[in-house]
């Protein structure tokens, strides 16, 4: 079971933070079909049904790290695999993603005008979301998500100063690259 934070989080007068994701992943859900969507974009008091995007993939973290070697895969399926669905509130700042094997809940500044919406008030609106997710999957016969991985994503605009290209930008993000050419002479690249 998921749990709300209790250790203070940091505050910022003017984070540069645009979007925030919270996320989790679980085993594919069993019997989960395209018209669950519809039904539980029913469901939701506030956010209305949104948009078909492409599904993400599942992520597998190995401990210790092991190198990841592309293996061709084939599968015969019955129907098409379903894609990620987007339910966004009517302001358009808060958004929740549903596929079959993730759940996700999103804040974004949609205006200039728009406050950061701190972890202590995502946080939770996301545990009750998904509390509510669950709710429903276990009230259509589906099986409880239950989390293999929880991420949470902070997305900023870094933007370059005012005469300083994206690539050296780039470069003064990136530390551990060296812009030096084969004779060791700095040289900034065309495009990264």
């Amino acid at each position: 079971m998921l749990h709300p934070a209790t250790t203070p989080t940091p505050k910022f007068g003017k984070p540069p933070v645009v979007e925030t994701v919270i996320g989790v992943q679980f085993p594919e859900l069993a019997g989960f079909r395209m018209s669950h969507f519809g039904l539980y974009g029913n469901s939701l008091d506030g956010y209305t049904l949104g948009e078909d995007k492409a599904r993400l993939a599942e992520i597998i973290e190995r401990f210790p790290p092991l190198p990841v070697i592309p293996q061709p895969q084939f599968a015969l399926a019955s129907s098409p695999p379903l894609p990620r669905v987007w339910y966004a509130a009517k302001s358009e700042s808060e958004l929740i993603q549903v596929q079959p094997d993730r759940f996700m809940f999103n804040w974004r500044r949609r205006e200039a005008r728009d406050s950061y919406q701190e972890y202590t008030t995502s946080g939770p609106k996301f545990l009750a979301e998904f509390r509510k997710f669950q709710d429903f999957c276990t009230s259509h016969e589906l099986q409880e998500p239950s989390p293999n991985l929880c991420e949470v994503t902070y997305l900023n605009h870094v933007l370059p100063v005012e005469g300083e290209s994206a690539i050296e930008l780039f470069g003064k993000l990136f530390t551990g690259l060296s812009w030096k050419s084969n004779n060791g002479q700095p040289q900034i690249p065309e495009n990264a």
